[in-house]
């Protein structure tokens, strides 16, 4: 950065402190924007994109980045990433074991150096989470949906899967896919009167999640009559 454009920050910096106490606003150090500390699966070789966003007063900012694994701490060189006033964004690539690990960013300004850091963990890809908080919606004699809370993706696209069986035979009656985030899925056709068992998974190139499983639904109704 040129000397010409350093002063010029640094005089919009003042205006801005000016400009807040005019406005009876006090200054503040960075704060992160996020509220919880962000997970990101990659395979080696793979990059991954973080941001990190400050809530900051005045607003132009410096970011430091450091990386943690086992308790050894080092900088990430500030070529590494890129600040744009208020956030910071680096491209992170992990090449052995040992670059797995805890990414810290800190904000700076004139106010002070930010207290918590941002977070971010860099695991190794691998299965996606278990779907949470499956729950059926609009059940009618026939027919059903089920709307769930799709987990960490194990740093990988994934799909939802769910699986409708017939009680207690357990033959399969259903099998649905689908892409949508987060994952809904609808099944009709079913018969009244009879017990299913409902599993649903998320997918991705490794593999299946642990099951989330609905037992014993029954579907109110009329239940269809056997000829002999």
């Amino acid at each position: 950065m040129s000397k010409r454009k350093r002063v010029m920050l640094s005089f919009k910096d003042k205006l801005n402190i000016i400009d807040s106490l005019k406005k009876g606003e006090t200054g503040h150090a960075p704060v992160c924007v996020q509220e919880r500390e962000e997970l990101y699966g990659a395979l080696k070789q793979e990059t991954v994109t973080l941001r990190c966003q400050v809530d900051a007063n005045p607003s132009i900012v410096t970011f430091q980045w450091t990386f943690n694994n086992s308790g050894d701490q080092t900088d990430v060189p500030a070529s590494k990433f890129t600040n744009e006033v208020t956030s910071s964004r680096l491209n992170y690539t992990p090449v052995s074991d040992l670059d797995y690990g805890t990414l810290l960013c800190y904000g700076v300004n004139e106010v002070g150096r930010q207290k918590t850091p941002c977070i971010f963990q860099v695991v190794i890809a691998g299965r996606p989470s278990q779907l949470q908080n499956c729950t059926i919606y609009n059940q009618t004699f026939e027919s059903l949906q089920v709307n769930c809370v799709e987990g960490f993706d194990g740093g990988l696209p994934q799909s939802y899967l769910m699986e409708v069986y017939e009680l207690p035979s357990l033959r399969p009656r259903a099998n649905l896919t689908t892409y949508r985030t987060p994952p809904s899925f609808l099944v009709e056709g079913l018969d009244a009167g009879i017990n299913y068992k409902i599993v649903l998974y998320a997918v991705n190139a490794k593999g299946r999640s642990e099951p989330t499983v609905i037992e014993s639904v029954t579907f109110k109704g009329v239940a269809k009559l056997q000829g002999k």
